[in-house]
């Protein structure tokens, strides 16, 4: 014959199974609902934008093309859709840097590259052509350096070199790779 400790042991395992489920279901149901009216909304979007930035003696810098830009007025950032970067050098051919989506803070001193990004320096009379493969860059435009923490390719003409994180000198188009670094080389 079965004891009423078993009769309460299958109700009280039955008990916190109902109330597991219970709290469970309120959990989904709570994180599929979360109010909307935290979500940024853009004070302005501009489509197919150009933005360019000169120096003191008016000689350009840099220019930004973008597929499309939203300003948020709460701090002055923006955000982009699709952003194509150049920097200009003395007598070179610009280095272009192009992501998915970008945001530039208020003074554009800072601008983080989202998703994947392609950074290629042309081949010129003192440049070796490269094309770096990477994710998420952040940029200092006024310093005209660029670093990422993510995995990199670098590739030229004859090889091909890759690694974690790197620093890459918008200026004189040098790349340092930071760790794990391998790669293959044909003369």
């Amino acid at each position: 014959m079965v004891s009423w400790r078993f009769y309460t042991l299958v109700g009280l395992l039955g008990l916190t199974i109902a109330v597991t489920l219970w709290l469970h279901s309120l959990r989904e149901h709570a994180l599929y609902e979360l109010p909307t009216t935290n979500k940024r909304v853009p004070d302005q979007i501009l489509e197919g934008i150009t933005l360019s930035s000169t120096d003191s003696a008016g000689k350009l810098r840099y220019r930004i093309k973008a597929v499309a830009m939203a300003y948020f007025n709460d701090d002055g950032s923006t955000e982009l859709d699709a952003p194509w970067i150049l920097f200009y050098s003395e007598d070179e051919s610009p280095l272009q840097i192009n992501s998915e989506r970008a945001w530039a803070s208020e003074s554009r001193d800072t601008i983080l590259l989202q998703g994947e990004v392609h950074i290629v320096q042309p081949k010129s009379q003192t440049r070796m052509a490269y094309t770096i493969k990477t994710e998420d860059v952040h940029v200092l435009p006024n310093e005209r350096v660029a670093s990422t923490d993510q995995k990199l390719v670098a590739i030229t003409d004859n090889a091909r070199i890759q690694g974690v994180g790197g620093e890459i000198d918008l200026t004189a188009g040098t790349v340092t790779i930071r760790t794990q670094v391998r790669g293959t080389y044909e003369p």
